[in-house]
């Protein structure tokens, strides 16, 4: 976490949350981006069970990425499997996609075709929450 944040900030983008962290400013939302999770393995997604646990923090939100979106197709995982769960265990109104354009590979146009494909699975009030951040 980092050492200076205030209690009184709304959203700490970029910290690292843990269950101390999260606990220690109960008032505070916090916001994870999730580029680094591990989901290759595919379902029940064994791998990414540190981020799965994090959903019991109500306050934290996670940043989906277009790293996300296609790390999706990796192994065995599905975006449908991956982002499904995701979705069930947060619930799309804690998850906001960004795009990380330009350090991601294409254009933002390309990467927003991407990220609509891969969630075209879900309820379009869910696609509407996790791109739009309409609740």
């Amino acid at each position: 976490m980092w050492s200076n944040c205030r209690a009184d900030f709304s959203v700490w983008k970029g910290c690292h949350i843990s269950s101390t962290s999260s606990n220690a400013f109960p008032g505070a939302h916090h916001t994870r981006s999730s580029h680094v999770t591990l989901i290759a393995d595919g379902p029940p997604y064994r791998a990414s069970a540190g981020l799965f646990e994090l959903a019991l923090h109500e306050k934290l939100f996670l940043k989906l990425t277009t790293n996300n979106v296609r790390r999706a197709h990796d192994g065995l995982s599905t975006p449908e499997s991956f982002f499904g769960e995701l979705v069930r265990r947060f619930g799309s109104s804690r998850i906001a996609w960004g795009s990380n354009f330009p350090n991601e590979a294409g254009t933002l146009k390309q990467q927003v075709q991407e990220v609509k494909a891969a969630l075209a699975f879900l309820p379009s009030a869910d696609q509407e929450n996790i791109l739009c951040g309409r609740q």
